[in-house]
Formats: C-alpha cells, structure tokens, sequence
C-alpha cells in the first residue's frame, strides 16, 4: 500500500548481502550507520591503508542519510469497505394548475401541479481499510463524512388517469446548503514492537536493517466541518391501479442526483503519519429505486 511520507517514516537501511553492515547505496564508502571504508589494510604499515577499498568499515563516520531507502508497505491481508446510507424526508405543497383533476382512487382526466416545500437529506458514507500481516500489521484506518442537505424544494407533477389506472411523472430540484461533517480514527502498526523485534531477530548480527527504522505504533484522530451548495435533482415515472374507489395501489421508479457531495474514500489523504481529509473533494451521488406503494382515501 502506497502512503505519502514527508517526514520519513518510512525510511530505512539496508544489509543486502548479511554482512552485517548497512549498505553504502551512494558509493562514496561511507556504509550508513556503519562507518567508512578507508580501504584495505596496508600489512607492511599497520594502521594504514591501500587501494582498493574492500567494502568493510574502519572507522566511524557521521551516519549517511543518502543510503537510506524507503520500505513500501506490505501487507499479507488487504481489504477495503465503502458503505453509504441515504435517508431523508420532504414537506410538499401541491398547487394545481388549471382545472380540478379527481383525486380519488378512480381518476379522470389530465392535469398539472406545481411542488413547493421543504427537504432534507441524510448521506452517511464511511469507508474502512484494514490491513493484516507484514511489518504494519495491524493498520486500520476508519472515516466518515456526514452530509445534511436542507433547503427549499419546487418541483411539477403530470398526471393522468382514466377509471382505476393512473400514471404520474414528477420532476423536483432541492436547493440546498450541505453541512458536511468528517470524523476520522485509525491505528498504523498496532503490532509494531512485536513485529520489529521479530523481523531484527532474523537479521544478520540482530540488527534493525531491511524495515523502516522509525517502525513504530501511531494513533490517528482527524476531523473536519464545511459548508458547500448542493443541488439536487429527482425524478419520479408511476403508476397506479385502483382495485377499489379509495384505494390505490402504486408502482414505479425515482431517479435521483445529488451533487457536490464529499465522499469518505475520495476526502481520506493517505499521508503518513497523520493521514487526513483532503476537505475540498466533491463527487455527483446517483440514485435509482423501483419504488411500490399504497394509497388510501377517506
């Protein structure tokens, strides 16, 4: 799993031949934590050196942040969930347009109406990651964005029917203000001083090389709040038949798209060590539903 790691969490040196010393990865004889190679000892003046160099340390040098490498993350087990949950309620007046249209179960005729009132919805997303195995294990990462959408909603329904069948088309807009709320909670290396210890053990000399040398649990706790417009679009096909005068039994589809929405996969910044909300993310939400129904009048 690739993360961002501006501050070097990842970071690490390697021994890739087990001769116990850091590898000199730049070439300039300086074996990173391990000292420099002066060269070959000289028999004939001892404590002094020849050519060629022979890869092994003779004194001790400042440490060489130029032979550091950066370990990718690798887990045995990977998964990844998204869920959303929409929910919400309306309050609409109906104005009709034109003449009067029988609004009993047996209906007749055609007719027109406008839609005002007021809406809201309710978009839960969360998505969760959560990998096991491997120098990292365990690391989950858990975030959520609410959005509550609410403001006035217009709208025009057509209708028409003749006897116990009815058909309807609805259209409505929702002009609304979103406040988003984001939470966010994880752990990276849960595990960290077992694994570390486990992985050093098998290393030549027990040493800590071939893993990030910062290797160690972190606990992340992020949140965010914003305000954004988000308009909403929905539009509904029914129909209907009447098996009795005052009641009327329903069937159809609604569309729906609702826009400027932030999504908890899209906002999730995978920077270590903090993580974090990207905040100005913003995706279209669409929804389709067959929709069945009752109707009762009185």
């Amino acid at each position: 799993m690739l993360f961002n790691d501006p501050v070097g969490v990842l970071l690490g040196f390697q021994d890739s031949d087990a001769d116990t010393f850091d590898d000199d990865l730049d070439g300039d004889m300086i074996f990173g934590r391990s000292g420099q190679d002066l060269g070959t000892p000289d028999p004939a003046n001892p404590g002094t050196f020849i050519a060629p160099f022979d890869g092994t340390p003779d004194q001790t040098a400042p440490q060489d942040n130029d032979d550091l490498v950066s370990y990718v993350p690798v887990f045995n087990e990977l998964t990844a969930t998204s869920y959303i949950d929409i929910s919400g309620l309306d309050l609409t007046l109906t104005s009709a347009i034109g003449g009067r249209f029988q609004e009993f179960a047996c209906s007749h005729g055609f007719g027109m109406s406008w839609l005002f009132g007021v809406r809201y919805l309710d978009i839960d997303d969360v998505f969760n990651v959560r990998g096991t195995g491997g120098l990292y294990d365990e690391t989950t990462l858990n975030t959520s964005i609410e959005n509550f959408i609410i403001g006035p909603q217009f709208g025009l329904q057509l209708y028409s029917g003749e006897g116990p069948v009815r058909f309807s088309s609805d259209i409505r807009c929702l002009n609304g203000i979103n406040l988003i709320d984001g939470q966010q909670t994880g752990i990276v290396a849960s595990n960290a001083t077992a694994t570390a210890s486990a992985h050093d053990a098998a290393q030549p000399g027990g040493r800590n090389v071939n893993r990030p040398i910062n290797l160690t649990e972190m606990a992340i706790r992020n949140t965010f709040e914003s305000n954004q417009y988000s308009p909403v679009f929905e539009w509904r096909l029914d129909a209907a038949f009447a098996p009795t005068r005052f009641l009327r039994l329903r069937a159809g589809y609604t569309g729906m798209y609702i826009g400027e929405v932030a999504r908890a996969s899209g906002n999730t910044v995978y920077t270590l060590p903090s993580f974090g909300f990207a905040s100005t993310a913003r995706d279209g939400v669409y929804v389709n539903a067959l929709t069945l129904g009752i109707e009762v009048f009185h």
